[in-house]
Formats: structure tokens, sequence, C-alpha cells
């Protein structure tokens, strides 16, 4: 990663647990500003112990904490963000309802418009996040994918494995 000359990199770590932001810049890349919050977004699953899901709000909610976090000047100086998150995490979305709410969702988070932020998923406009940690498909299921060996065509003229990642 290379910043520009007075510009600043921005790292967002969505994690399982927290979510962590770091500002670098400088020649020598010097940490100029890190957090890390708990996300506490944990909910119970409809199915037991062996789900492992989260409310993708409260981490938006920690995320945007995180942000605010960082001094206004230094804000004006990011030039490059890179992101990381949880491996293998699945949500699902409306499509028609992530565009409508886009521009306005950091406002929607703390404002009366938003969903309950205790973790009840009533609007349905996202799945909760399955994490990788869940357990509810069968190893019979899973062994249905082993030997395929169908890829998707991405667009930088490479074939990545289905199911991969």
């Amino acid at each position: 990663m290379d910043c520009k000359e007075n510009k600043l990199c921005l790292g967002i770590d969505l994690g399982t647990t927290s979510v962590k932001t770091c500002l670098i810049g400088g020649d020598n890349m010097e940490i100029l500003h890190s957090i890390s919050k708990p996300s506490h977004a944990d909910i119970q699953s409809d199915i037991g112990t062996k789900g492992s899901e989260q409310d993708p709000i409260l981490i938006l909610k920690t995320l945007k904490q995180c942000l605010e976090s960082i001094p206004a000047a230094q804000k004006q100086l990011i030039d490059t963000i890179c992101i990381t998150g949880q491996m293998h995490g699945v949500m699902l979305w409306s499509e028609q309802a992530v565009k409508q709410k886009f521009d306005t969702l950091f406002e929607d988070i703390e404002g009366d418009n938003s969903r309950n932020l205790e973790g009840d998923n009533s609007s349905k406009e996202t799945s909760n996040l399955y994490t990788w940690q869940d357990q509810r498909c069968s190893s019979e299921f899973c062994h249905l994918f082993q030997n395929l060996t169908l890829t998707y065509h991405c667009q930088q003229d490479m074939d990545v494995p289905l199911c991969y990642g």
C-alpha cells in the first residue's frame, strides 16, 4: 500500500467480534490513529447452538463509532481505504431496499427509522449475517461439493473456484 504525499490510508477490519480502524501515513507508514471496539452483534439463532448469526446494523453502528473517533482534520486527508472482514460470512439483502437506504445508511442507524438495535431483524432489508462459525450444513451436504470443479470468470481474466472464499 502506498499513500500519496500528505495523504493518509485508512484500514478497516469488520471482524467477528470487533471492528477495528487504523489510520496510517507518512513515509514510514506511521500509525496516527487506531481503535478497536467490540460489536456485540451476536444474536440468538433460530436453529439454536449450531447457528452463528450477527445483526449487521450493530456492526455498522460500531464502524460508525470507530470512524467518528478519527479527528476531522485527518479525515480530510484520507486517500486510500482498505477493508477486510471475517472469513466466509454470508448476508442476503434486498437490492431495492439497499439502493433506497444507501445514501442515508449512517443517519438511519441512530435515527428513529432504524431497525431495533437490540437484534430485531424484522425489517428484512437484510438477513442476519451468518458467520464462518455457523454449523447448519451437514458434512454430507458439504461433501457434495468436494469434487466440483466449476469456476466462474472474473473481470481480471482469472478463474475462481465455485464456493471460494
